[in-house]
């Protein structure tokens, strides 16, 4: 997923005004307003396997189980690495052994068993994780129940005739104007306000 599909998904709609009526000529939401009964705000406080798993447990019994996927902020994940340092990570042994960390790529459901991948989004290191910026959250989603289809009338064309004026070349380009449609919101969550531990 590129960085402005990945924005596009999640992040809040916009509305392109155009002259003369400056009026709104379409908007493409998001997964912010889309979802609304699996929120959950960890206002600003460590982030523990337990609530963790109590907030995937209200999402795992909808859609389909191999789909979900955490999209999540550095901060978020750099919480759950901490989980495992503290717990079977210091068993583990890393080869080579200069090397020290865990590199969290997925959450196992304690209630469900299955295998959550976990995408850090590191773009969205540049938002702030204070005040419940999106530098503290995490989407999890899921992705069978999620597809990108076209604006009316913006489905995939070929512009020819793009060469500028003067010049003796020709050029081309494919242009698509599209948005995500969501399907069934219980089956995906947010989880807002991680900080990094302490």
């Amino acid at each position: 997923m590129t960085s402005y599909r990945g924005k596009r998904l999640v992040c809040p709609s916009f509305a392109a005004a155009v002259a003369p009526d400056n009026d709104p000529q379409g908007t493409a939401g998001g997964a912010v307003e889309f979802i609304t009964s699996n929120v959950q705000d960890i206002a600003g406080v460590p982030l523990t396997p337990a609530f963790f798993d109590a907030w995937i447990s209200s999402i795992m019994p909808y859609g389909d189980h191999g789909s979900k996927v955490l999209f999540a902020s550095p901060t978020l994940v750099q919480n759950m690495s901490v989980w495992v340092r503290a717990g079977m990570g210091s068993q583990w042994t890393p080869t080579p052994s200069n090397v020290y960390g865990v590199q969290v790529d997925a959450f196992i459901s304690g209630a469900f068993g299955y295998k959550v991948p976990v995408v850090v989004k590191t773009e969205w290191a540049e938002f702030p994780y204070a005040n419940k910026g999106y530098g503290g959250w995490g989407f999890l989603l899921d992705l069978s129940l999620i597809q990108q289809v076209p604006l009316r009338d913006r489905d995939t064309k070929l512009i020819t005739e793009q060469q500028p004026k003067g010049k003796d070349v020709y050029s081309a380009e494919y242009f698509r104007e599209a948005t995500y449609e969501f399907a069934n919101e219980k089956a995906h969550g947010i989880i807002k306000g991680a900080v990094p531990p302490t």
